[in-house]
């Protein structure tokens, strides 16, 4: 889960490649 806490500090960007892969 730590992914996602890198993710939500401002990488949402990351966050959308991760979940709609």
């Amino acid at each position: 889960m730590k992914n996602v806490v890198k993710i939500e500090i401002g990488e949402s960007n990351d966050n959308m490649k991760l979940n709609g892969k």
